[in-house]
């Protein structure tokens, strides 16, 4: 009879033994509850389901998204990973990705962990360093995922990053890595807690579309002056009080939304926007 269903659990394994790997037919092995830090390269197109709990694996092995192509469920609970790497959201049969919140991991961010969506999170980023292209939308982050914030350097994958999109999110601030955004084309940041924005935040020169609606900011940095190429502003729904005053920099503006604001007064400044084609204020106290 062929051997489909294999467990080594609790045995203090500290490698996986040579013989396991050489079953090509196993489809489910549970390694759990040992000593294991690394896996040799594996070659089993059967195997459907990996469980490696509770070992000492820093890193997801390279065999498991380069050469186990069949895997559905892969469970990682209670080891030291830091990250796991975007690689697994190309696997083309996997549906269940287990893998418990710890103090370690970085990246997923722990609010995304604990929403189950790692591996939407996963395809996500994936894409974008495929295609400069990033839609973190409506994953509840409170902060910019390390890959894009604070450990940008670190991550030369998302350097030629050009649209980013943070919509639907918790995030109260961006100050983490805006000052490496300098080849973004289109930043969204609807529909967050955001109060205010970084100082430096005109670093962006190459800015051309801009979505801050549904925000609690109350001034725009002065450094926008430098956002030359900025063609779309939308900034409604939000508690500026006063007529930005960056505004008569941006020249080259076509769309600018400043509904539901406290704005009061419009300055004659604003007759320097000459190719201005959309105005919105309604909900002002103008």
């Amino acid at each position: 009879n062929t051997l489909c269903n294999l467990e080594l659990r609790d045995l203090g394994l500290l490698k996986l033994p040579l013989e396991v790997v050489r079953l090509s037919e196993l489809t489910s092995l549970d390694i759990s509850n040992n000593q294991i830090k690394s896996l040799p390269r594996m070659y089993m197109p059967l195997l459907e389901t990996l469980i490696l709990n509770r070992n000492g694996f820093s890193a997801v092995p390279r065999t498991i998204y380069e050469d186990l192509t069949c895997i559905s469920r892969l469970s990682l609970i209670d080891n030291p990973i830091v990250r796991l790497p975007t690689n697994i959201a190309e696997m083309p049969m996997m549906r269940n990705l287990e893998m418990n919140v710890n103090f370690q991991l970085e990246s997923p961010p722990t609010i995304v962990m604990s929403q189950g969506l790692q591996l939407r999170f996963l395809k996500t980023m994936r894409h974008s360093e495929k295609t400069g292209s990033l839609d973190l939308s409506m994953f509840a982050l409170t902060e910019v995922p390390h890959e894009i914030g604070k450990r940008w350097d670190e991550h030369p994958e998302f350097h030629n990053l050009h649209t980013l999109k943070l919509r639907k999110n918790r995030l109260l601030d961006i100050d983490q890595g805006v000052d490496k955004y300098v080849n973004v084309v289109s930043l969204d940041l609807s529909e967050n807690s955001v109060t205010r924005l970084p100082t430096h935040f005109g670093i962006m020169i190459h800015l051309s579309e801009l979505f801050l609606d549904h925000n609690e900011i109350r001034e725009l940095p002065k450094s926008m002056k430098s956002m030359s190429k900025l063609v779309s502003l939308h900034i409604s729904n939000n508690e500026l009080y006063q007529w930005p005053w960056c505004l008569e920099f941006l020249t080259s503006l076509t769309e600018l939304h400043l509904n539901h604001n406290q704005i009061e007064v419009v300055p004659p400044v604003c007759s320097t926007l000459h190719v201005l084609r959309e105005l919105q204020l309604s909900g002002n106290k103008i």
